[in-house]
């Protein structure tokens, strides 16, 4: 049997280099890892064999030293997403350095199924695993111990996207041509013929074109959030088998998104698009009293607009958290990693989280001036730049007054008490 192997690439990164080869036997084209770390984690695990079972055999292997992903799309787009992944463990093992932990083990290679496809994977989510809604953009399952994403250039938003600009294309051409046409009967040119084809072409693809940056940034820093996902809970910083409260299991994945994971991400860096609408939420007065957010092990609804307070609520307590009572949060991870199987409840889960960080509402308190400082600073410092402009108000108050729904509707139990905001106003700083 004929087997030709070339070298693809070598690429130097924070590590040792990667080298793959592009094996070709019979017809077949499989990608391999030359340095995998030395063989150091077995690639053979049971999350690779279910999903080995639940692909079709255009699926080929590809592995880096920590991942193995099983794709049916092209060599290069498949190795970028798995050095996506490795960038990923890289930050996730600074992130437990900087918090005094140990990395934990990994036991096996960690599996990512990866389509070529948008609509090849919203089958797969959907019959497969069970994941039904149309927007996902890439999951982690639990359960399985996959992560599981597709090319972003597929997305439909991107090929809606592409349709109108390449209609929008042909309607500027078809009146140039009539433009050229009516010039050369007529012998003149029309300036209001001429000025309308500039204006369509100034004019073309700008909400287009912002929907296809949008798209491509919304699957990058999802895969990067459902890999951190994977390396939490596979690795048991997160305990699978204890129910996490929800805040620290979404805010510990949102923490770490980005849409550029060429560069350092985590907790310590701000992710622009998450950060300007946590800042939305806490001076419209919207944010969730501390002691019931970090207590809650699950979002009262499934509201779009509760999901966006508890993602970005949670994602900004974290990265406080991270860099300003690092020793406490490790702490914290470790006592949820020693509770007994099952759900602890919301009142465990306020215990322990006042066993690590000392009182909430002395908490809140430090937490919320240290964001209002920020903002504050962060104001001024675009003001310096720009040299104008009048000054931009911020609350002259430390926490939300009189209670109100917290996202419309009936009002949940959720909200700043009376009590509450009363002896937050009256606390010391933590």
């Amino acid at each position: 049997m004929l087997v030709t192997v070339t070298i693809l690439a070598a690429v130097a990164s924070q590590g040792p280099s990667s080298m793959w080869a592009l094996v070709e036997s019979g017809g077949r084209r499989l990608v391999i890892s030359l340095t995998g770390g030395g063989g150091e984690l077995p690639v053979d695990s049971p999350p690779l064999r279910r999903a080995r079972g639940a692909l079709p055999d255009r699926f080929v292997r590809h592995e880096t030293a920590r991942f193995v992903a099983l794709s049916d799309g092209d060599t290069a787009w498949t190795r970028q997403q798995l050095e996506r992944f490795e960038r990923a463990h890289h930050q996730f093992g600074r992130f437990l350095d900087r918090l005094g932990l140990p990395e934990p083990e990994i036991r096996h290679k960690l599996v990512a199924v990866l389509f070529s496809r948008h609509e090849d994977f919203l089958d797969f989510a959907r019959e497969v695993d069970g994941v039904s809604d149309p927007w996902v953009k890439g999951y982690y399952l639990p359960a399985e111990d996959r992560l599981v994403g597709y090319d972003a250039e597929t997305d439909s938003s991107i090929r809606e996207a592409r349709e109108r600009l390449s209609a929008q294309q042909r309607e500027i051409d078809a009146a140039a041509r009539r433009d050229r046409q009516r010039q050369a009967q007529s012998g003149r040119i029309d300036p209001n013929a001429r000025g309308a084809i500039d204006r369509a072409r100034s004019l073309q693809g700008i909400g287009e074109e912002e929907v296809l940056l949008s798209v491509r940034r919304q699957v990058v820093s999802t895969m990067i959030h459902e890999a951190m996902h994977q390396l939490f809970f596979h690795s048991r910083v997160q305990n699978p088998n204890v129910a996490p409260p929800f805040w620290l299991a979404e805010g510990l994945a949102v923490s770490f998104e980005t849409d550029r994971p060429g560069q350092a991400f985590g907790p310590d860096f701000d992710y622009a698009p998450r950060r300007e609408v946590f800042e939305r939420l806490l001076l419209e007065e919207r944010l969730i009293d501390l002691a019931a957010f970090v207590a809650l092990e699950g979002m009262p609804d499934r509201r779009e607009g509760t999901a966006r307070v508890f993602y970005h609520q949670g994602a900004a307590l974290l990265s406080f958290l991270y860099r300003e009572r690092p020793t406490e949060l490790g702490r914290y991870l470790q006592s949820l990693q020693q509770e007994p199987p099952g759900r602890p409840g919301p009142a465990r889960q306020l215990e322990l989280f006042e066993a690590a960080f000392g009182d909430v509402a002395r908490l809140e308190g430090s937490w919320l001036r240290w964001e209002l400082a920020r903002i504050a600073s962060e104001r001024a410092a675009m003001r310096r730049l720009s040299l104008e402009g009048p000054e931009l108000p911020l609350p002259d108050r430390l926490l939300p007054p009189a209670p109100r729904p917290l996202l419309g509707g009936a009002s949940l139990p959720l909200r700043f008490s009376p009590e509450a905001r009363r002896r937050q106003r009256s606390a010391t700083p933590a």
